[in-house]
């Protein structure tokens, strides 16, 4: 950290530092160390703009080392002139109390932004002696924010698709007295399956406050034939779907697992339905199972649009879609960051493995015994690469 140092502590502890230099000195070092150990970024300029301070998270926010910056002008090491300019203004007008966001280019290529506060440090007559910025990256939070405005967005578009076409057919039901008991039932047929996919989203909803709220998935578990219960589930998707190919493999062995049925529905259907929703016309959807290191491993591959390593990354984000746009694949953004939640609420882990164009294949491993509320080492080695 850069400071005046030796004058600037005598000058500011001229009494006891004359009476105990080595107390003055300790308590100095405890200062620095405090400063040095601040999470957010610190800098300390004179009344001229000259660097007095800086802390680590502030060198690596700005891109510079301390050690270079000493009693140098913020003209020396603040590359983008705006923010120069914003800095400067601070100290020439004394700004105390301001607040003011900024972005910087990420030492990757990427786009930081800082939240950077600012206050007026004065001596002991309250003359103003220079400004102290508080420097806070807050891309994470704004990351989020964007998140939940297009979630919000997307959830009401969700909401409002099947709930329009509810309605509609209600309406003709009600007030069409000519229609044929086939039409008749079609439309009934095709109002409960909106009625589903709203329930669906609903319950997504209702599943994400559980988690947001802190009280985490409720289980119900029980001993069920995993490979029954996939195989039902898989079932349905056969029949319901005529453009995509279907393939399951699964260990001939009966394997019990102690889980929670319906959740482990619900794993499998989020996944299914992805695995559909990305794959082209004619593609390939494949289910497999096998038990290893303690784990029933589970996999569903597609042959779809694939994804990025950032967007792999991400995908299990809340409200995180990897295409935001109005041409998109419908959904809310939830249904992979709930199925994280269940995964690991049976003590098992889940990932992804993904090459853009080449389709994707999500892995869950779940552990085979019963009294197995952690993951076991075994299945933490699952995936890691």
């Amino acid at each position: 950290m850069s400071l005046h140092a030796e004058d600037s502590m005598n000058s500011a502890h001229s009494g006891p530092c004359k009476e105990n230099p080595c107390r003055a000195g300790r308590s100095w070092e405890w200062i620095e160390s405090i400063l040095r150990s601040v999470v957010d970024g610190l800098l300390v300029t004179d009344s001229n703009s000259r660097v007095l301070m800086m802390n680590a998270a502030a060198e690596e926010l700005l891109g510079v080392a301390q050690t270079t910056l000493f009693d140098r002008s913020l003209n020396d090491f603040v590359k983008d002139r705006r923010l120069l300019k914003r800095l400067r203004e601070a100290v020439m007008k004394e700004e105390d109390g301001g607040r003011f966001e900024f972005e910087l280019g990420g030492h990757s290529g990427g786009i930081r932004i800082v939240s950077i506060t600012t206050s007026v440090h004065r001596d002991s007559e309250g003359v103003a002696q220079g400004s102290v910025f508080l420097l806070r990256e807050i891309t994470r939070e704004r990351e989020l924010d964007r998140m939940k405005n297009e979630f919000i967005t997307t959830a009401a578009h969700e909401l409002r698709t099947p709930l329009t076409a509810i309605m509609g057919f209600s309406e003709l039901l009600l007030t069409r007295r000519d229609l044929s008991a086939t039409l008749q039932f079609d439309f009934l047929t095709f109002i409960n399956q909106k009625a589903e996919n709203l329930s669906r989203i609903i319950s997504d909803l209702l599943d994400i406050s559980r988690i947001e709220a802190g009280r985490g998935l409720e289980l119900f578990r029980e001993p069920c034939d995993i490979n029954d219960l996939i195989t039902e589930t898989v079932g349905s998707y056969r029949t319901c779907s005529e453009k995509h190919a279907l393939e399951v493999l699964l260990p001939e062995e009966r394997i019990q697992l102690y889980v929670d049925r319906g959740k482990v529905i619900q794993i499998m259907e989020n996944l299914l339905s992805n695995a559909f929703k990305y794959s082209p016309q004619g593609g390939v959807v494949r289910v497999s199972a096998r038990s290893t290191r303690g784990a029933y491993l589970l996999s569903v591959e597609d042959e779809g649009i694939g994804m990025t390593r950032e967007q792999v990354s991400r995908a299990f984000d809340k409200f995180y879609r990897g295409d935001a746009s109005n041409s998109a694949v419908e959904g809310t953004g939830l249904g992979l960051s709930i199925t994280k939640n269940i995964v690991e609420a049976h003590g098992g882990r889940i990932w992804l493995e993904s090459r853009k164009g080449k389709g994707t294949t999500a892995f869950v491993a779940l552990p085979m015994t019963r009294d197995q509320q952690e993951p076991e080492s075994g299945i933490q080695e699952l995936g890691e690469h």
